[in-house]
C-alpha cells in the first residue's frame, strides 16, 4: 500500500459504491483513467504545471526541444525563460508563446519575429534575439493513471468529477442511459444552470489563465 494505491483505491470504491457494479473490475479500471484524463484536460491547472531547466553546453539563439523526451506526459507549455551559462533565468527579453501561423512580423513576409516559442508536433522551437544557455519551461504534465503511481490532485482535493464521470461510463457501457444521463448533468449541468455542476465547480475554484 501506498499514498498511490490508496488514493486510486479511494477513487475506486467510490465508482463502485455509486455504480453498484463490483463485477466491472476492469471497465471500472478503465473508466477511471479515461475519468481522470477527461477532467485533467478540461482546463489549464496550475497544479498540473511542471517546471523543467534544460541546459545546453553552448550558447545558441534557436533551440528545439523535444516534448517525448523531455517532458514526461507533456501537454501544453505554459511559459518559456531563457538561461544563461551559470543556469540562471534571463528575463529580458521574454518569450512570448505564439501559434505556428504566426511567427513571421505583419506585412514582412519571410521576416520571422524574435523572442518567440511554439510547438510545432512533439517539438518546441525557440527563437530568441539573444543567445542562452537553454532554457526553462513550465509546461503542463498529464497525471499518471496507473494504480501504484496514481498522482491526481484532483483526487486529493476534489474528487466528485473523476467519480462520477467514471459512473458515468461505467454505466453507459452497462446500457443504463438514465443513469448515464444524470451523471452528465451532475457533472456539466444545463444550458443556463451549470452553477452548482461538478466541472464548472472545478473550473471555478482551480483554473488558471496561464494557458493558452
Amino acid at each position: 500500500m501506498s499514498v498511490f494505491t490508496d488514493r486510486y483505491d479511494a477513487i475506486k470504491d467510490a465508482v463502485v459504491t455509486l455504480t453498484n457494479r463490483p463485477d466491472y473490475v476492469d471497465e471500472i479500471a478503465l473508466a477511471i483513467r479515461n475519468a481522470t484524463l477527461s477532467v485533467h484536460l478540461c482546463d489549464h491547472f496550475p497544479r498540473d504545471v511542471v517546471s523543467t531547466s534544460v541546459a545546453a553546453s553552448t550558447s545558441s539563439f534557436s533551440q528545439q526541444l523535444d516534448t517525448l523526451s523531455l517532458f514526461p506526459r507533456f501537454r501544453d507549455v505554459s511559459a518559456i525563460a531563457l538561461r544563461n551559462a551559470d543556469g540562471e533565468q534571463i528575463l529580458t527579453p521574454p518569450i512570448e508563446l505564439v501559434e505556428i501561423g504566426d511567427l513571421y512580423e505583419p506585412g514582412y513576409p519571410g521576416v520571422r519575429k524574435q523572442n518567440i516559442a511554439w510547438l510545432a508536433g512533439s517539438i518546441i522551437n525557440i527563437y530568441s534575439s539573444l543567445a542562452s544557455y537553454g532554457c526553462y519551461v513550465d509546461w503542463f504534465q498529464s497525471p499518471s493513471l496507473d494504480r501504484d503511481s496514481y498522482n491526481s490532485w484532483i483526487a486529493d482535493s476534489y474528487p466528485d468529477p473523476i467519480v462520477w464521470y467514471a459512473a458515468m461510463i461505467v454505466w453507459n457501457r452497462s446500457g443504463n442511459e438514465k443513469k448515464s444521463s444524470e451523471a452528465r448533468t451532475m457533472l456539466f449541468g444545463t444550458p443556463g444552470n451549470d452553477y452548482t455542476a461538478l466541472i464548472p465547480t472545478l473550473k471555478r475554484n482551480f483554473s488558471t489563465t496561464a494557458g493558452r
